[in-house]
């Protein structure tokens, strides 16, 4: 709400620079009194600063580099109420926020939701707005979602908040035999579809394959994962393949727990020594071994 109220009057500041400028050239063109904006309410996830190598992003950058399209849906609740209608935007280069071009719209009052970064296959056909967060079991990317009541004409600004729809997982590794060529991380019990409010329905499996250098250094792999639901056990497989395709290793039933705009944070260590494979995850800001596996 604060950011909200900053933008109006930084909004406000300019058109009155702008507005003074023309007064003198006496060319001053239409003054915008009002308008319907998109923000990314969320470009940090919640807890990057307390997770080990976490880089924050620059939150200054303009809103295409964190979000490349939108998906806009009106749907009008008046006398006019009926099936929404519906846009996508791709936004400028430059825009720090994104302007909804409302003015053409019947004056009503509207439920206006906005997607970002989601494509075709992640909306349903459900009668009600519903996401489906891992179509197909792949990872479908970090997506955005707003919702909000707006009548229009409007006699203000007024901005949306974009929020995050899903968790990072970041799995951190050091050195691995040198015969692992790619890695399949698979998560069984996160969240299937959201609503336009973000309440969360179903569990799926999630799975995603990373294709590792030739020279094997340390490196971390992320995976946007939807959240876990608060009955719901979800467990980690690592699933270890050599060049020709051939299953090396796989690591099961590690638990995890995965928070919307959070960061999960997972170190997988591989001591070849010993040959031992162990996995620990960061917890309440430590990090915690949960599994090891010798092999004979």
């Amino acid at each position: 709400m604060a950011r909200g109220r900053f933008f109006i009057l930084c909004m406000a500041a300019l058109a009155a620079t702008a507005f003074g400028s023309c007064l003198k050239e006496k060319k001053c063109p239409p003054f915008e009194t009002a308008g319907l904006f998109v923000a990314n309410g969320e470009k940090n996830y919640a807890n990057v600063g307390e997770v080990p190598q976490a880089v924050p992003v620059n939150e200054g950058l303009a809103f295409r580099s964190y979000i490349g399209g939108l998906d806009i849906r009106y749907l009008p609740l008046g006398a006019a109420a009926g099936a929404p209608l519906r846009q996508t935007l791709v936004p400028n280069d430059n825009d720090l926020v994104v302007a909804l071009p409302v003015d053409a719209l019947p004056q009503e009052r509207y439920e206006i939701t906005v997607t970002g970064n989601a494509s075709a296959e992640n909306f349903t056909d459900a009668g009600d707005y519903r996401l489906e967060l891992h179509p197909g079991g792949g990872e479908s990317g970090d997506i955005f979602l707003a919702n909000d009541l707006v009548e229009l004409p409007l006699a203000t600004f007024r901005t949306l908040s974009l929020r995050r729809t899903k968790g990072l997982l970041m799995m951190y590794y050091q050195t691995l035999p040198q015969e692992i060529a790619r890695v399949r991380l698979q998560v069984t019990g996160v969240s299937k579809n959201t609503d336009r409010h973000l309440q969360y329905s179903g569990t799926t499996t999630a799975t995603k394959d990373f294709q590792l250098t030739a020279n094997q250094e340390p490196g971390v792999l992320n995976m946007f994962l939807a959240p876990t639901p608060a009955d719901s056990a979800p467990l980690l497989t690592i699933f270890l393949y050599n060049s020709r395709g051939d299953l090396v290793r796989s690591l099961s039933n590690v638990d995890l727990k995965v928070q919307r705009n959070r960061i999960t944070a997972l170190y997988l260590r591989y001591d070849d020594t010993v040959d031992t494979w162990e996995i620990w995850l960061y917890l309440e800001g430590e990090w915690v071994r949960t599994h090891s596996l010798t092999i004979n």
